[in-house]
């Protein structure tokens, strides 16, 4: 990848990293690389390694193989066939940043295909380089031979008597010119061959020592906590194709990073997924309830003054063919009658349209997460529940458990599962001293700023890393 800077490099090993993220097992990155026209490219990888491992070798060798690609007459980089695939498929790990860093990556690998081929001219020793060499095995050449001369003449007087001892070697004793070393052209192709592939190896080299950033620390991180939340949502997820779900607790408590770690982890990446996320601070200051609408009508693609009915029916259509995953974000933010508003003049009769079209047989999702940042909305008069039982249905709300601290055991547990991930330096000081640092920094525990203390001690910075990291 020499057309990219160090910075670039790493950000796109985040870019496959989060793509790979829920694809853990070779049967199913094989099959997502064939969808990106890699059929052939997979069976080189390591398929079954570790996530980490896999990223890197498959960084590696994106970077260095070319394929014939019937989008192009010529043969074309493997790394830009995968780029352009993952931009077709719409693949839900991008953002808007993603797409147009990748677009801006197509475009530098074609600048560098063209200066390329107008510049190719082969790589030259300068003048001075060239003398120093030229100086340098004209004396290794000569000094060889008065090595091999004067070691014949102490062997010649070791075997003569004294009086000969004066005697020369004779001609023919000299090292004939089969001995001698190879031409100065032999020699100067010898050492471009090498030097060249001294340069291969140290750009391979530096991109592996490049790749240690937050992108090995992103998956482990996702696996700290929330254990309650993720079991519940991963056993109901696999029951339901229509349903809606509150994540809820104090500010800090990390709902929107739970929120990114269900969809990622649990809902399927292989197929189209339409994400629609409704802010509702950002119409707090609205006085009725047609401000919802109008946001809602905007989000997906409709006039502004769309009835309900018109934006039940969009989203239901979208359903047929994808994963439709609706995120009201702030729900604490507006007053509790808008929220049942919300529920009974448009979930309810979306969730009962999608249950009479016998959504069980359905292969597509429907979702709906409520993300309340302010603890209070369970106290208020909507209606929820915490378990399904024989009288649910899809248009009533599951609670998923109330999120809390982190505790020092959950804490111990992952850094000692999940040590690989972290730096080397910091590795190697890890104790029981850790983790009681770890919660003092963190008012003890609390989900966000126990994840920016861990980014911290890692070497990066929370606050940029979440703007990557938070897709949804």
């Amino acid at each position: 990848m020499k057309f990219l800077s160090s910075e670039e490099k790493k950000y796109l090993m985040e870019i496959l990293r989060r793509i790979f993220s829920d694809y853990q097992t070779a049967d199913e990155r094989k099959n997502l690389l064939s969808i990106y026209e890699l059929t052939d490219f997979a069976n080189s990888l390591h398929l079954d390694s570790t996530t980490d491992k896999f990223v890197i070798e498959l960084s590696v060798k994106l970077s260095q193989s070319y394929f014939s690609w019937e989008r192009e007459t010529k043969q074309t980089l493997a790394l830009i066939i995968f780029l352009v695939n993952a931009l077709d498929n719409k693949s839900s790990f991008l953002n808007k940043e993603d797409r147009k860093f990748i677009q801006s990556v197509i475009a530098k690998y074609k600048q560098w295909q063209v200066s390329k081929t107008t510049n190719q001219q082969p790589e030259t020793i300068d003048q001075d380089e060239q003398n120093k060499l030229s100086v340098f095995f004209t004396l290794y050449s000569l000094f060889k031979n008065s090595i091999l001369f004067l070691t014949k003449a102490v062997i010649d007087f070791c075997r003569t008597a004294p009086s000969q001892w004066v005697q020369m070697p004779r001609r023919s004793d000299i090292p004939n010119e089969s001995t001698r070393p190879a031409t100065l052209s032999n020699q100067n192709k010898h050492i471009e061959e090498t030097k060249s592939e001294c340069t291969k190896i140290r750009e391979e080299n530096q991109e592996l020592s490049e790749t240690w950033n937050s992108s090995f620390l992103y998956p482990a991180l996702l696996k700290l906590g929330y254990g309650k939340q993720a079991i519940l949502f991963k056993t109901l997820i696999k029951k339901l194709s229509v349903g809606s779900f509150l994540i809820y607790g104090e500010p800090e408590y990390g709902q929107r990073w739970l929120l990114n770690r269900l969809i990622k982890q649990q809902i399927s990446q292989s197929t189209t997924n339409k994400v629609i996320r409704i802010v509702l601070n950002r119409i707090t200051q609205k006085n009725d309830v047609s401000a919802l609408w109008r946001e809602l009508a905007g989000r997906v693609d409709l006039r502004r003054k769309s009835s309900p009915e018109e934006i039940i029916e969009r989203i239901y259509k979208w359903w047929q063919t994808q994963n439709v995953i609706l995120i009201i974000d702030y729900v604490h933010c507006l007053p509790e009658m808008y929220i049942n508003k919300l529920i009974y003049d448009f979930w309810m009769p979306l969730a009962n349209q999608a249950k009479d079209a016998n959504a069980s047989t359905s292969k597509f999702k429907l979702l709906l997460f409520l993300v309340d940042y302010g603890g209070c909305i369970e106290n208020w008069n909507v209606r929820f529940v915490e378990q399904l039982d024989a009288s649910w249905e899809p248009d009533i709300t599951i609670k998923l458990p109330i999120l809390t601290k982190f505790s020092d055991v959950e804490l111990m547990n992952w850094l000692e599962s999940e040590d690989e991930a972290l730096p080397p330096d910091l590795r190697e000081e890890l104790d029981n001293n850790t983790v009681q640092f770890i919660l003092e920094n963190t008012d003890y525990g609390i989900p966000e700023p126990t994840l920016e203390e861990i980014c911290r001690l890692c070497g990066c910075n929370w606050h940029e890393e979440e703007r990557k990291w938070l897709t949804f």
